[in-house]
């Protein structure tokens, strides 16, 4: 079964396993006791007092190196990647596979890891998406403004044009007033030579 993010098993196989695998609290008592254990034996076989220190210095050192092995080290290098996605570097990966709380924020920050690299790849896609959209918006602009310019072009040569025809009309009215006047004279003209032929004709007469 799942247990604090940990698979155990269940029964008494997973119970002697966890007795067996102590905590790192566990491990740390352990040693310590050991440690005081060993300073005494000098004591019981009436050692000397040199021999006695020398055995629980010999104790001390070991007890603290395992320390550091169990408890510091571990948290050192956890504190070392959360440093490292602190500064953005999602490409690292966090380190897991320690036990009791260690191993339990080792798993956490590895989960954080993943939902932020999760996060920033579904934020560049809609990034490329929107980008995608802005220059399909730009190439809509830009094809309506060619068609704008074209379609104003068009508008200027159809005034031009009938500015054209406009002119030409009012010539053609003026060529036919004027052609107008014309016929009126050549009427007048002939009606008055009209009238000189029939006066010189009753003249004759």
């Amino acid at each position: 079964c799942l247990y604090r993010g940990t698979v155990v098993r269940k029964g008494l196989i997973g119970l002697m396993g966890r007795v067996l695998k102590p905590t790192t609290a566990g491990k740390l008592t352990l040693v310590q006791a050991a440690a005081i254990a060993v300073t005494f034996i000098p004591e019981m076989l009436h050692a000397p007092l040199y021999v006695t220190a020398g055995v629980a210095a010999v104790a001390l050192a070991v007890s603290s190196w395992f320390a550091r092995r169990v408890a510091i080290t571990p948290m050192y290098r956890l504190t070392k990647d959360a440093n490292r996605l602190a500064a953005g570097d999602l490409s690292h990966q966090v380190a897991t596979g320690g036990s009791d709380v260690v191993g339990q924020l080792q798993q956490a920050l590895n989960q954080v890891s993943v939902n932020l690299k999760t996060v920033v790849s579904d934020v560049r896609e809609e990034v490329r998406e929107l980008e995608g959209t802005v220059r399909e918006i730009a190439s809509g602009n830009n094809d309506l403004s060619s068609r704008t310019e074209s379609q104003a072009s068009s508008l200027e040569q159809t005034a031009a044009s009938m500015e054209e025809i406009n002119s030409t009309i009012q010539n053609s009215a003026l060529a036919a007033s004027q052609g107008a006047g014309l016929a009126r004279s050549s009427s007048e003209v002939a009606q008055r030579s009209d009238d000189a032929v029939h006066k010189v004709a009753d003249t004759i007469q």
